[in-house]
């Protein structure tokens, strides 16, 4: 079921304007906006309950098939880029966790890099596939992981936006961190939404499974909120995704 929210999922201020409509699986959603101006988080409402979004997350498994060592290969190469990024920003053998890491492929990139990796994937199947693939520890939820094994680096890849209440989430994650952790994320960006409509690319981004709309601003004042300085804003014109790095705030 899904359910309406009456206050900012980050800041719980008024929500204030209803930016637009759009349906999906028969049902309408609105995306409304914070009316505090410090704030303006952009949202889905109503919103899908955590179990309803796991439970479609899983559907869509359903008819998978366990790729060939050839294209196991060719998808680590292509998530070689994330790899790259984090090079730029921490040392080899630093602990880096993947929350969202799906199959793995980001991870094994990772581990062949040099570093030490550790995932987190709401799904038991995927789960299991990416241990093979990327021969990683991956668990089901935080509160699996040790706390004393901190990561200097956390992956939020296409993951934050499915986050019912990002701001809370990403306070939870800073115990597993290092005090000077820094944090990759990328999300569709709701600054390219007439370039979504005009490229048939709308169902990236209007699905009832992503609870939040990103642009550069309101992103970057969640992660201020949780207690994170940005450090750098790469925008894709090409695919409109925005990708933000940044680092724990030093207190």
């Amino acid at each position: 079921m899904a359910e309406f929210l009456n206050s900012c999922p980050n800041c719980k201020s008024n929500i204030g304007r209803v930016v637009e409509r759009f349906s999906d699986r028969n049902e309408y959603y609105y995306i409304a906006e914070c009316a505090n101006e410090k704030c303006l988080s952009t949202f889905i409402n109503p919103v899908l309950s955590e179990l309803e979004s796991a439970k479609l997350y899983n559907t869509d498994f359903e008819d998978f098939k366990f790729p060939t060592k050839s294209e196991i290969e060719q998808k680590i190469s292509a998530h070689g880029f994330i790899a790259d990024l984090v090079s730029g920003y921490l040392t080899k053998k630093s602990t880096i966790l993947d929350f969202g890491c799906g199959l793995g492929y980001g991870l094994a990139s990772l581990k062949r890099s040099g570093f030490n990796t550790i995932g987190i994937d709401s799904s038991t199947e995927r789960i299991k596939i990416a241990n093979k693939i990327s021969e990683s520890d991956i668990f089901l939820s935080l509160s699996n992981i040790d706390k004393r094994n901190k990561a200097a680096g956390v992956i939020l890849w296409h993951v934050l936006e499915h986050i019912p209440f990002p701001k809370n989430f990403l306070i939870e994650l800073k115990p597993f961190l290092t005090k000077d952790a820094h944090i990759f994320i990328q999300v569709p960006s709701y600054e390219f939404a007439s370039q979504f409509k005009s490229n048939f690319r709308k169902s990236e981004l209007y699905t009832d499974v992503h609870v939040n709309y990103f642009t550069r601003y309101n992103l970057t004042k969640v992660l201020q909120m949780a207690g994170f300085t940005v450090i750098d804003t790469i925008i894709d014109e090409n695919l409109f995704f925005i990708t933000v790095i940044g680092r724990l705030t030093s207190e």
